[in-house]
Parts: C-alpha cells; structure tokens; sequence
C-alpha cells in the first residue's frame, strides 16, 4: 500500500512539476526543469536571491501595513 501511495504522489508531483514549467510570471519562479531519476523526482527552478519571508519579518518587526502590502500584492498577482 505505501509503494501505491508512493507512485501516486510521484505522478502528481511530476503532474504538478509539469504545469509549473508553463507559467511565466515575473513573481513565479520558474521550473526549468523536472525529471525522475532514482526512483523520485526531481524539480529544477531558477534561483531567486534573497531571504526566506520569515527572517524579513523577524527582522523588520513590526510590519506596517504599506510594507506587508508591497510584499502580498506582488505574491498574490503571481
């Protein structure tokens, strides 16, 4: 039963892997590539420099609300 379960999941990772690969949008990080390779998956993106959203905050705090705006409009645009 888990091998199923772990079949079913890899399908829809490369599935999901696949659809990303279309999208173009300057605030999606682009899959370059996907492939399966010993017995998994594999997902290639571009990388984004930067810092994890989590350390920004952390270190901002507190976030006004212009600022948290400027960081959701842009992610939920993508």
């Amino acid at each position: 039963e888990a091998a199923e379960t772990y079949r079913w999941g890899l399908a829809r990772f490369l599935d999901e892997a696949r659809a990303l690969a279309t999208f173009r949008h300057p605030h999606i990080v682009r899959v370059l590539r996907f492939f399966e390779a010993n017995s998994t998956a594999y997902m290639v993106m571009e990388f984004v420099s930067g810092e994890p959203l989590g350390h920004w905050i952390r270190r901002n705090r507190p976030v006004d609300e212009a600022a948290m705006l400027r960081i959701v409009r842009p992610v939920l645009d993508g």
